[in-house]
C-alpha cells in the first residue's frame, strides 16, 4: 500500500493518521465536500483559491509527514528524536488550516426543502480532527469517533448517498455537499434561513477566474508551501543523516503529489 497518497485504500475506503494528535471533540461528525464544489468556490477571487488550495495541499503533507512516522514504527525502525518532531511540527503549524478555512465557508443545502438557507459548514466552536480525499469528495472529520467511521467507511459515495436518503442511523452525523452550494462568508452576509438567493444573486454578478488563473494561483500555492516546508526542514531535520534525508525526500514528494490530483491538479 503507497503511504504517499493522502489515505486512500485499494479497499476503497480512507487511511489514518488523523491531522491532529488529539481531538477537542470525542464524538464529532463527517462534513463530505465534492471537489467541484471547492472549484467553483475558488474561481470567486485568487484569496479565496489561495485558501482553498492551500488548506488541500497541508492536509496532504501532515498525512505523509505522520505515515512516515508510522512506517517505520511498524518497521521496527527507531526513528530519530527530530524526525518525529519534524512530523509534530508539521502538524502543530499547519493543522488548524482546514478548521479556519472551513469556519469561514458556508453551504446551501441540498436538500430542497432547505434550498433556501445557508449554513456555516462547521462552527465557530468546532474544530478539524482529521481529513482524507475520497472518490472526488474531500472528507473531513470533527472528532475523535467521526474519524474512526470516516476511516473505517469502505461504502462507494452512491451507497452512501442512498444510506442518508433512507436515513441511516449510521449516517445521520454526515453532511454531503456537491454541486454550486458553497460561499465564503464576508462581513455583513446573512446567514440562516431565506437567504440563500440574496446571496447567491449577489455573488453571481461578480466577476470570476479562469482556468488559466486557477492554475496560476496553484503554482504559486506549491512555491509557497514547498519554502514553507523547506524551511520547516532546516530547523528540524538533520541533513547529514541518511534516514532524515529520505525522509526529507519523502515528504517533497508527497508535495508533488498533491498538485497531480483533486482540486490541485494543474490542467
Amino acid at each position: 500500500m503507497q503511504t504517499l497518497s493522502c489515505g486512500i485504500n485499494p479497499s476503497g475506503g480512507c487511511e489514518s493518521p488523523p491531522d491532529k494528535r488529539k481531538a477537542s471533540d470525542p464524538v464529532g461528525r463527517r462534513i463530505y465536500i465534492h471537489e467541484e464544489s471547492f472549484t467553483d468556490l475558488a474561481r470567486h477571487g485568487t484569496p479565496q483559491a489561495v485558501l482553498i488550495y492551500r488548506m488541500a495541499a497541508r492536509s496532504i503533507v501532515i498525512k505523509a509527514a505522520h505515515h512516515a512516522e508510522q512506517d517505520a514504527m511498524m518497521l521496527g525502525l527507531e526513528l530519530p528524536d527530530n524526525a518525529i518532531k519534524l512530523a509534530d511540527e508539521i502538524s502543530s503549524v499547519w493543522s488548524d488550516t482546514a478548521t479556519w478555512t472551513l469556519q469561514g465557508i458556508a453551504y446551501r443545502p441540498g436538500d430542497p426543502r432547505l434550498r433556501s438557507n445557508i449554513y456555516p459548514v462547521i462552527e465557530s466552536d468546532e474544530e478539524i480532527y482529521a481529513t482524507c480525499y475520497f472518490s472526488n469528495y474531500y472528507t473531513f472529520a470533527t472528532g475523535k469517533q467521526s474519524a474512526d467511521m470516516m476511516f473505517a467507511d469502505t461504502n462507494e459515495i452512491s451507497a452512501v448517498r442512498k444510506l442518508m436518503t433512507e436515513t441511516d442511523p449510521s449516517y445521520a452525523d454526515m453532511s454531503l455537499l456537491n454541486g454550486n452550494c458553497l460561499f465564503f462568508i464576508e462581513p455583513g452576509m446573512p446567514l440562516g434561513v431565506g437567504v440563500a438567493n440574496q446571496v447567491s444573486n449577489s455573488i453571481k454578478k461578480r466577476p470570476r477566474l479562469s482556468s488559466d488563473e486557477l492554475n496560476s494561483v496553484k503554482k504559486d500555492v506549491f512555491e509557497s508551501t514547498r519554502a514553507e516546508l523547506d524551511q520547516l526542514i532546516r530547523l528540524t531535520l538533520d541533513q547529514s543523516c541518511q534516514a532524515q534525508q529520505k525522509l526529507q525526500t519523502d515528504i517533497h514528494a508527497a508535495l508533488r503529489y498533491a498538485f497531480t490530483r483533486g482540486i490541485l491538479k494543474v490542467a
